[in-house]
């Protein structure tokens, strides 16, 4: 799933295409953005839609993973919150953020910035208390194409080696989504801001095998 309408995404559609990314950083410095009111309504409608799909017999999600910025941990909780049991918690992965496109809003706030105001989250067992990409955020520099594949190629590693369950929630960005259908040799989406798409995958023990020793 996409994170609904950001602030950032919202300033983007009111000013022109070379002076959106500075508007917002003036005004909000290094923030990460938060959802506007109507990226809350999408994800809530998107959560009323699940629940509507769980009656027809959906399977549940059993595993959360989500981006650290706060527009996709929102989107999570406003989606699914009343699908959760107490004992699942969302887990944080920080190679499912944003590309970094050098502006200081690309950065996420720190770890326990985030166990503050998500008492509900947990994180990976590498998750750093501060913003690995900060400075290359800072220096105005992009990644790349190929550093994005390879960060979600690392997600889906970590899936297939050690996430035991079935059904899996994603909540992400558009373009690392668009990543990993590539990854998948899924067919080209362009997710909208608080849309969803399911994909069924097959992983075989040989699969496992064989990215424990190359990589997916």
């Amino acid at each position: 799933m996409r994170h609904g309408q950001g602030e950032h995404n919202l300033v983007m559609i009111n000013n022109e295409p070379d002076s959106w990314k500075l508007a917002y950083a003036e005004k909000n410095g290094a923030v990460d953005p938060e959802l506007t009111e109507l990226g809350k309504a999408q994800a809530t409608a998107v959560g009323s839609a699940w629940k509507d799909m769980l009656e027809r017999g959906i399977p549940k999600p059993e595993k959360y993973l989500v981006s650290p910025l706060v527009r996709a941990i929102d989107t999570m909780n406003l989606t699914y919150g009343d699908l959760m049991e107490d004992d699942q918690k969302p887990v944080v992965i920080e190679n499912l953020r944003e590309t970094v496109f050098g502006n200081t809003w690309d950065q996420r706030r720190t770890k326990s910035e985030l166990a503050d105001r998500y008492p509900n989250i947990t994180f990976e067992q590498e998750f750093s208390e501060q913003d690995p990409h900060q400075q290359l955020a800072r220096k105005l520099a992009e990644e790349g194409n190929a550093a994005r594949l390879e960060k979600v190629q690392s997600v889906l590693h970590s899936i297939a080696s050690d996430c035991p369950e079935t059904y899996i929630a994603i909540t992400g960005h558009r373009r690392n989504l668009t990543a990993l259908f590539a990854l998948l040799h899924h067919r080209n989406v362009r997710l909208a801001q608080g849309e969803i798409i399911p994909v069924v995958i097959k992983i075989t023990e040989k699969d496992v095998a064989r990215n424990d020793a190359n990589g997916l």
